[in-house]
């Protein structure tokens, strides 16, 4: 008797989680538990697609879009970790764009 493949992707998808589950408690790590503070949201739109960097105490946001294939950004946000504030810098002066790359050298981007 064969088992049909909606039984197979039902016991495969069942082994999946069980492995999962096994594998994610803290006696299975060899590293201490970290946790996540929640800071100061960034405001402005949401985005897929952004570049960030960090230049000194500063985390910078930049580019992007707001939905697939939709509207790019060029609206450019600075988080200061010292205040843990957001604020608005100038546009980039480019054309919009996504999945852009930023380095940083001698604390210039």
């Amino acid at each position: 008797m064969s088992i049909s493949y909606r039984y197979f992707e039902l016991i495969i998808c069942l082994l999946f989680i069980l492995f999962l589950g096994s594998c994610n408690s803290p006696a299975d790590s060899p590293y201490e538990p970290i946790s996540f503070n929640s800071l100061t949201a960034m405001p402005g739109n949401g985005r897929a697609s952004a570049v960030a960097f960090v230049i000194n105490d500063t985390g910078y946001v930049t580019l992007g879009r707001t939905g697939i294939l939709k509207d790019s950004l060029k609206e450019c946000w600075a988080y200061n970790s010292t205040t843990y504030s957001w604020s608005q810098k100038a546009p980039f002066p480019g054309k919009p764009r996504v999945k852009a790359v930023a380095a940083v050298v001698n604390d210039t981007a």
